[in-house]
């Protein structure tokens, strides 16, 4: 599977890996049953924060085009192509101006039954997902740090809320803050590196915690991106436990 990124302000790199997969699926590229990179290693191929991978395959899995084999771990060691994706790849060569609201209703009823393993895990009752917005509302903040958007995704296996911050403070001052707070608090730093962007060092970096089963990683822009500057995700995921 090839991935050819463009120039972020083309589109969100998530959106960008998300359309590039399902147009593979749609072409076959991609067929059923093909395993998927972990969203690690995609991300580290691609030089890009992991989040925007998960995000990606968060999609991917709502339209029912990819899904997790009960047992199967999240690192990319059996990610299968459902059923689904034949029928929903067969509606994407349909011209545009053919697809009624009928078939789009029976596609998106049939996309959602597809993966039932989704719908069932420890977050079914919705614990998971307030236990991560209770890390977030805990979350230290650094001082001058404006919040710009969020993101939720949410199922019964895996939960994601990122958030991307407007800062004119330096890399070395948010990360010796939040490597000295979130130790304090019991995280653990389990990754730290640097970000290029098209094999070139904008001064973009990645760097990760875990606490408890779950994951919380900061990204630094550098001048890759005119619209955030930090990129702060909180993320559980039933299958990496």
């Amino acid at each position: 599977m090839d991935i050819e990124l463009k120039d972020r302000s083309h589109s969100p790199i998530y959106a960008q890996v998300k359309e590039q997969i399902e147009t593979q699926i749609g072409n076959q590229t991609v067929r059923s049953g093909e395993s998927l990179p972990s969203p690690a290693a995609l991300a580290q191929k691609l030089s890009v924060d992991k989040g925007e991978i998960q995000r990606a395959y968060f999609e991917l899995e709502r339209l029912g085009l990819i899904v997790k084999h009960t047992g199967r771990d999240f690192l990319g060691k059996r990610k299968s192509i459902t059923a689904c994706a034949k029928l929903r790849a067969s509606f994407m060569n349909v011209s545009k101006s053919s697809k009624t609201a009928l078939m789009t209703m029976i596609i998106a009823f049939w996309c959602a039954s597809c993966d039932p393993f989704e719908r069932t895990g420890p977050n079914s009752d919705g614990s998971k997902t307030r236990e991560v917005e209770a890390i977030w509302s805990t979350f230290p903040r650094y001082d001058g740090m404006q919040e710009v958007n969020e993101t939720r995704n949410a199922t019964a296996r895996r939960v994601l809320v990122s958030k991307h911050f407007r800062s004119t403070a330096s890399l070395d001052q948010v990360k010796d803050f939040y490597i000295k707070t979130l130790s304090d608090a019991g995280w653990q730093l389990v990754e730290d590196r640097k970000m290029s962007d098209w094999g070139r060092d904008l001064g973009g970096h990645y760097f990760a915690f875990r606490k408890a089963g779950y994951e919380l990683s900061i990204q630094y822009a550098g001048e890759a991106n005119d619209d955030w500057d930090y990129g702060i995700g909180v993320s559980w995921n039933y299958l990496e436990q």
